[in-house]
This record gives structure tokens, sequence and C-alpha cells, in this order.
């Protein structure tokens, strides 16, 4: 079976998928689960438009950790 980042598992082993950020030191590994289940609540409370980057950031960067400031401000640019 075939993984984020082309990652593979060997027959038998739970698929405990984890979107695994290689190179990054410090950074979380976090479970596709959790990942899923924050945004799937992140996109049912937010309501679009420049309010919800800062809804964004503040999880994402300030409560969660997942990402440095850094990171957010250059992802928040490519999507520009």
């Amino acid at each position: 079976m075939r993984l984020l980042g082309g990652q593979h598992l060997e027959p038998g082993v739970r698929p405990e998928i984890v979107a695994a950020r290689k190179g990054a030191e410090g950074m979380p590994d976090i479970p596709l689960q959790r990942l899923f289940v924050a945004f799937l609540h992140l996109g049912a409370t937010a309501y679009g438009g420049p309010a919800m980057m800062a809804y964004l950031k503040s999880d994402l960067v300030d409560k969660r950790r997942w990402l440095s400031d850094q990171e957010f401000k250059e992802g928040m640019a490519l999507c520009q």
C-alpha cells in the first residue's frame, strides 16, 4: 500500500497513516485521522474570506503548532 510521501506499508502492518514531513526537523508527525478531524472542524466552523485566514493561523500556528509562522505565510502567499 502506498501512502503519503511515497511511503510503503508492509503486508500485515496496521495502516497508522502518518502525514510525515521528511526533512523538517522539530516538526511533529501528525496522524492522518487527527489531521482530517482538525480540518473538518475548521471547515465546518469557518466562514471563508480573509477572516478565515486569521482563524486558520490561530489554530494551526498558535494552538496546535503544526506550522511555523513563516510556513503559514508562505502557504498563504502560494494560495494567492
